[in-house]
């Protein structure tokens, strides 16, 4: 256990009937952990958002804590009131595992920003973020908070994500996740008590993915202007995301307020996995802050 995840407070916030988008309804359970301390009148404020299967924790990791939230660093816990919210089916917030099994709501990217609107407005009583910043699924998340709510962060930060339909290998590769898992006998269409062995499988080939560039895709998607600010970092050898398509340069392009970062292969890269080395992208992170206004 690190001495960062000692530090962090953890938190839970229920969400009474909430609906998701497939008309479905239940008790929500959203977890957290918090660093630093609220100042409402500094507005110091932010909120980190974590990538697929992971968990509000990750932020909290060395190689990304200690890099952000150490003295002196961009979000030094001194000055900054730092949120980590699990999303729903990650980490302690509801999830299919907990009870329901197939029988939970069919859930989304939508149906998560919500909730992580609800936990910050109603659970928090923030109002305002002074940065909004998320990794990977928590990126592609981010793009949303700037469409659907731009008057919640004063500036926005996108790492390793695209704000465009899940097409080609990027689907394709997703799909057989997928079929690794449910084609499984142990898997019991879903209502399984250990984990099928086809879960091995399914990682085996997501460890292989996130790691290695190669493209496949076609049409990109369109994205909606967001009033606040918007850095958008991805890194060259990120497969998820291939600098070959330009698909980043044609995204920003539509953003008023939007920069965009594509990071050069390094020592330090590990293809996607890269979000994980916050020594790569910290000082974009510092600059945005600048840009913006800092506090303390």
């Amino acid at each position: 256990m690190s001495d960062w995840t000692r530090l962090a407070t953890p938190g839970r916030y229920t969400v009474s009937d909430f609906r998701f988008d497939d008309g479905r309804s239940l008790d929500l359970t959203l977890a957290y952990h918090t660093l630093g301390t609220l100042d409402a009148d500094a507005g110091n404020a932010v909120m980190l958002l974590h990538g697929t299967i992971g968990s509000g924790r990750q932020f909290l990791q060395p190689s990304i804590a200690d890099v952000l939230f150490a003295s002196g660093q961009p979000l030094d816990v001194t000055k900054y009131f730092v949120i980590l919210p699990d999303a729903i089916g990650h980490g302690a917030s509801s999830r299919p595992s907990h009870g329901l099994g197939p029988d939970f709501p069919r859930y989304g990217y939508g149906d998560i920003v919500t909730a992580q609107h609800r936990l910050l407005v109603d659970g928090l009583g923030i109002e305002r973020l002074r940065l909004l910043l998320g990794t990977s699924m928590g990126g592609m998340q981010t793009w949303m908070w700037g469409q659907r709510y731009p008057e919640r962060a004063h500036a926005l930060m996108a790492i390793a994500s695209l704000p465009e339909r899940i097409t080609g290998r990027n689907l394709l590769w997703r799909r057989m996740l997928i079929h690794l898992i449910e084609s499984d006998p142990g898997y019991a269409g879903g209502r399984y008590d250990v984990q099928p062995a086809g879960l091995g499988h399914a990682m085996a080939l997501f460890s292989l993915m996130v790691g290695s560039p190669r493209l496949m895709a076609s049409e990109l998607g369109s994205v909606e202007a967001a009033d606040a600010p918007i850095l958008a970092v991805n890194f060259e050898d990120d497969g998820l995301n291939p600098a070959e398509l330009g698909g980043l340069e044609h995204a920003i392009a539509q953003v008023p307020h939007g920069r965009a970062v594509m990071l050069p292969v390094g020592p330090l890269s590990r293809g996607h996995q890269t979000l994980h080395v916050a020594e790569t992208w910290r000082d974009h992170l510092a600059d945005l802050l600048a840009e913006t206004g800092t506090v303390g």
